[in-house]
């Protein structure tokens, strides 16, 4: 009897090692399973199925489609592409989708997230944890098997992100973008055909086993071949995406990180009035209210997810969010996260401010407050991590505060900040510092990892 493993359901979507953990026998039940939960909810429609660039994903792909017809539902099968143009063929169809990926994590995992109908998130608070249970139980077969209609979206993809910026106010900047070997590479081929970019392209052959700098851009030490050639090209800025498209990560003329905080500035302020509403995650949050306050917008916090993040921007209906993983979402993507639309408002915003300098206009930021984040391999529990730092940091002669300590830790500091969480996606604690000045942030990055770690 197939059985699907307990483990690869997580928060957000669903994840783990194939073949141990995932695989083509599972993947049929995960798709019947969803079926079945969307008839008991009486959401009954096609389902577009698209799936990434690595190796095991054509296999799942086809397997979850089986699984999905064999309940009788037709699917529309989108073929390769990233998660953001599956969110987008969600909302354009108005049609629930699943897109096999397993984002940036290793090439040994793959996974599957999932949309309503509109590109709405389902994650295990309205759904997920449905289809678990109703594969855990006996799922009736249907005596009407559905079909599956091929649809190339690709160009209609195009054509939508072209929409976000005016190519008459773009500057031919030079520009160096590395895919990571992932599915962004043909979406980015042929948006920059209309674009007046010179772009230097590093790891653009499709490969799933990630040759190049492997599947995540924010692991420190892999974007040293991008750095070496925005300073090589003497380029405007560098960029580097995830396997799926879904997180970028800029770095300036100087090739120094350009931290998440810094590019959601400039998005707002070159595509952005005053008093839209924000969204941005806890794990970093002086610099993006500094910002927020100064461009006089409507800022809220929120703890850090996708479906968290994407939820809370459907619910208050806010225009952006950043989080501090290289993700920005936007009201126009369907409250989606998009590396792609972020890149086009980014380079709307050098294109402006020419010819000043990307490293020249991050300066200012830069003097506010730095940040970092660091993933550390989880050992021990976190509560009684949390219960140690605030033992040495919130004292009756300290300016610490807890603002929360019951999943995670958020502590206020004054002039430094942390936020300590575990991952909901990987086996790690993300630990979170921002401080005043970078030799500030180093002290308590060094003192907190020797109490605790």
């Amino acid at each position: 009897m197939v059985t699907v493993k307990e483990k690869i359901f997580n928060q957000y979507d669903i994840r783990g090692k194939f073949p141990d953990e995932i695989n083509e026998e599972s993947s049929q039940l995960i798709g019947a399973g969803l079926v079945e939960f969307l008839k008991k909810e009486k959401l009954e429609s096609d389902i577009i199925v698209g799936h990434d660039a690595r190796l095991s994903s054509p296999d799942l792909s086809r397997s979850i489609i089986d699984g999905i017809c064999r309940q009788g539902f037709n699917v529309i099968n989108i073929g390769l592409c990233t998660t953001d143009c599956a969110s987008f063929a969600s909302g354009y169809l108005n049609l629930p989708a699943v897109m096999v990926t397993a984002s940036h994590n290793p090439k040994e995992y793959n996974g599957f997230k999932f949309y309503l109908a509109g590109a709405k998130i389902l994650d295990f608070k309205n759904g997920l944890l449905d289809i678990k249970n109703i594969i855990n139980g006996n799922i009736d077969s249907s005596e009407i098997v559905g079909r599956v209609e091929i649809k190339n979206i690709h160009s209609e993809y195009i054509k939508y992100l072209q929409g976000f910026v005016d190519s008459k106010e773009l500057k031919p900047l030079k520009i160096v973008v590395d895919v990571g070997n992932g599915a962004v590479a043909p979406f980015a081929e042929e948006l920059f055909k209309s674009l007046p970019f010179e772009v230097v392209k590093l790891n653009f052959n499709m490969d799933g086993n990630f040759p190049g700098r492997g599947p995540n851009p924010t692991i420190h030490g892999v974007l040293d071949e991008l750095k070496k050639k925005v300073l090589e090209y003497s380029a405007s800025i560098g960029v580097a995406f995830d396997a799926d498209g879904d997180r970028v990560v800029f770095v300036d003329d100087e090739a120094y990180n350009i931290p998440p905080s810094i590019i959601a500035s400039w998005i707002l302020e070159s595509s952005f009035g005053a008093n839209v509403k924000i969204i941005y995650d806890a794990r970093q949050v002086k610099l993006i209210e500094e910002v927020v306050g100064r461009l006089k917008m409507v800022g809220i916090r929120e703890y850090s997810g996708r479906s968290i993040i994407k939820r809370r921007m459907e619910n208050d209906d806010a225009d952006f969010a950043v989080e501090q993983s290289c993700h920005y979402y936007f009201k126009d993507a369907y409250y989606s996260d998009s590396g792609l639309i972020a890149l086009l408002y980014v380079l709307k915003h050098l294109s402006l401010k020419y010819p000043t300098s990307a490293s020249a206009l991050a300066m200012p930021w830069r003097k506010e407050w730095v940040g970092f984040e660091e993933n550390i391999v989880a050992k021990g529990q976190l509560d009684e991590k949390i219960k140690k730092i605030i033992e040495k940091y919130v004292t009756p002669t300290s300016s610490c505060k807890v603002l929360d300590s019951a999943d995670r830790l958020i502590l206020d500091c004054g002039d430094w900040y942390l936020n300590l969480r575990a991952s909901n996606t990987e086996p790690v604690f993300r630990l979170n510092i921002e401080a005043k000045q970078w030799a500030l942030l180093e002290e308590k990055m060094s003192e907190i990892k020797m109490v605790v770690f």
